[in-house]
């Protein structure tokens, strides 16, 4: 097993109404799953890829959103493990390679920990 964390802060408009979009791509035609939490909110679980909206800027500011992602080498043509995330919205864009890296062993995971607090 190999793992990971990323640790970063996203920019916000903390008066603003837009919303703030998380997306997560996991490549090779790996099966990943996803445990999303947003300080104050219910955690809620994802399969593969998947687009959340997070809320509202205002919303959002000066809290944390914690994203815990195990990708299952179960492709056969391929031991190569890949995960990035954009957020959008706010002042700026994050985009960010979590993942792109061979496993030691076939069949073996890949567990990252994201963690980005809304400033």
């Amino acid at each position: 097993m190999i793992s990971t964390s990323f640790f970063d802060t996203h920019d916000i408009v903390n008066t603003s109404d837009d919303a703030i979009t998380l997306d997560v791509h996991i490549g090779n035609n790996q099966p990943g799953s996803s445990i999303l939490h947003i300080e104050g909110k219910k955690s809620v679980s994802h399969n593969d890829d998947f687009t959340a909206v997070l809320g509202a800027s205002k919303d959002l500011h000066g809290k944390s959103l914690t994203l815990v992602t195990t990708i299952f080498d179960f492709n056969d043509d391929n031991d190569n493990i890949q995960m990035s995330i954009r957020l959008s919205g706010g002042k700026r864009e994050l985009n960010a390679v979590i993942f792109n890296t061979s496993l030691e062993k076939p069949k073996d995971v890949a567990v990252a920990m994201v963690q980005i607090l809304f400033v």
